[in-house]
């Protein structure tokens, strides 16, 4: 056998191998469905970012509610104390009120005979004494000539007469005195009151 018939039997049994298929394009439009491991990492910080904002506005609103809390009570306790100390003497005034009813008592009903300086000095000493209670803030209720108020008048007795307006103080039987504004005792008052017309007599 020539080396010629040798040479294409060898072809014949060794046929040159075909290159491998290429490998297929992805279908043109499709995308994959699981993300990255980027974009994992970034909405992972942001979801701690989130996070983290709601429990700070959660503390911030905590804190401003204790902060106002705290205003508050601040503002009660100044008042409570402040109130203490305005009439923290309230209770010796109030036992000092008949001390001056039996001053004014003294002086209205001096006899004739009395001398004058003895008059004075006790004029002086009650002076001193009113003056003292009023830098405290005692303060006599206004009573004699002016309407009735209940609110710090007492009426313990009614005067018919037609001299005044109906309702109106004819006198006043005992002071009434003020702490600033807390009433420590009412005005003791005698109110006028229109008198009655007589009604004609009926004939029988």
């Amino acid at each position: 056998m020539t080396g010629k018939h040798k040479h294409d039997r060898k072809e014949a049994e060794d046929p040159v191998s075909s290159p491998p298929p290429a490998a297929s394009a992805p279908a043109e439009g499709k995308t994959e469905a699981r993300p990255s491991r980027k974009v994992e990492i970034e909405q992972a910080e942001l979801d701690r970012l989130r996070a983290q904002e709601l429990l700070a506005e959660e503390y911030k609103d905590k804190y401003l509610r204790a902060l106002a809390d705290g205003e508050n009570f601040r503002k009660r306790l100044e008042k409570d104390k402040k109130e203490f100390l305005e009439f923290a003497i309230q209770d010796l005034i109030t036992e000092l009120l008949p001390v001056l009813d039996n001053f004014e008592r003294a002086l209205s009903a001096a006899p004739p005979g009395v001398p004058d300086p003895f008059r004075r000095g006790v004029e002086m000493i009650y002076k001193q004494l009113m003056d003292a209670l009023a830098k405290e803030g005692l303060k006599q209720i206004e009573a004699r000539g002016g309407p009735f108020d209940p609110f710090v008048h007492e009426a313990v007795a009614e005067e018919p007469t037609s001299a005044v307006p109906d309702g109106s103080i004819v006198s006043e039987l005992q002071k009434g005195y003020q702490l600033k504004s807390r009433l420590l005792r009412p005005a003791a008052v005698r109110v006028a009151r229109a008198p009655v017309p007589p009604q004609p007599e009926t004939k029988p």
